[in-house]
């Protein structure tokens, strides 16, 4: 949405629209059209997580597109979460259901905010 160039729409949808052996096909051809699709399907994506997951998915800040190097810590920073800094849960995390994980995520978010206000309001 900043840059409004399509290619970002292209490389969603080569990951969406898969080969019959499950790889992109970054060869496949979109039209416009499919494009705005791709953009619609992931908007409501987001808003139906945001709806199911108000603490974990907040409006990110404004500017520039993400990097490789600022969503790594994030993902890193997530893992941990979710085995309280203890690695011998890894696999655990690794296998657990999506919508079990983001609810765990969430519920560490509200947390998060919750102990933020109280530290706010004592100091």
């Amino acid at each position: 949405m900043l840059k409004q160039e399509d290619r970002f729409l292209l490389k969603m949808a080569q990951l969406m629209y898969r080969t019959a052996d499950g790889s992109a096909d970054e060869t496949a051809k979109f039209k416009p059209y499919e494009l705005l699709g791709v953009f619609m399907w992931f908007s409501s994506v987001k808003e139906y997580f945001a709806a199911n997951f108000p603490h974990f998915f907040r409006p990110a800040r404004e500017g520039g597109e993400l990097r490789h190097e600022d969503i790594m810590p994030a993902i890193q920073a997530q893992v941990r979460a979710l085995t309280d800094g203890d690695v011998t849960k890894l696999q655990a995390v690794y296998d657990t259901d999506c919508w079990a994980a983001l609810t765990e995520l969430d519920n560490k978010a509200r947390e998060a905010e919750e102990f933020r206000k109280r530290n706010r309001q004592n100091s």
